[in-house]
């Protein structure tokens, strides 16, 4: 099993023709379908393993029409389409314009309380009903789910 990379896809930016080309790059990486709705395809070019603007003008009008935001809705529903357990695609809390993936930390809580058991190490809370393991931190900062046998999921440090 691989474990999934969370983190930054775009950092810095909230204009579209910067964001667009980086979240079909991320579909992309995670091997999903681009949804066929997307207009803005038209005028990108995948290039090596990233999509790029070259195909229009970064001032042209397109960038700012309704069309753009149909289609960044519609790519980050896409990127929120099979993620791994408690994993979002969107903003980083504190940050509107770093989008990226990134732990679900308050659903994960919710799941630990309503399921979680405790086992021998007190740093490991079993979720037996999910069929994860999740290990953390004393200072809660470094979190790790992993699956029954202990395969990695994703890792928070």
């Amino acid at each position: 099993m691989t474990q999934f990379q969370l983190g930054s896809v775009s950092h810095g930016t909230l204009r579209p023709q910067d964001l667009m080309p980086a979240f079909l790059s991320a579909l992309a990486d995670l091997r999903q379908p681009i949804p066929g709705n997307i207009e803005a395809t038209k005028y990108m070019e995948y290039v090596g393993d990233m999509f790029t603007t070259a195909a229009i003008d970064e001032d042209d009008e397109f960038w700012d029409s309704e069309e753009v935001q149909f289609d960044m809705d519609d790519l980050i529903e896409a990127l929120n389409n099979n993620l791994p357990p408690f994993v979002y695609f969107g903003t980083l809390e504190g940050d509107g314009s770093d989008f990226g993936f990134w732990p679900d930390m308050d659903r994960l809580e919710e799941f630990i309380q309503e399921e979680g058991k405790i086992t021998s190490d007190p740093l490991e809370v079993i979720l037996p009903q999910s069929g994860f393991r999740v290990l953390s931190s004393e200072q809660g900062a470094n979190v790790t789910l992993m699956n029954m046998e202990r395969d990695v999921i994703w890792a928070l440090s």
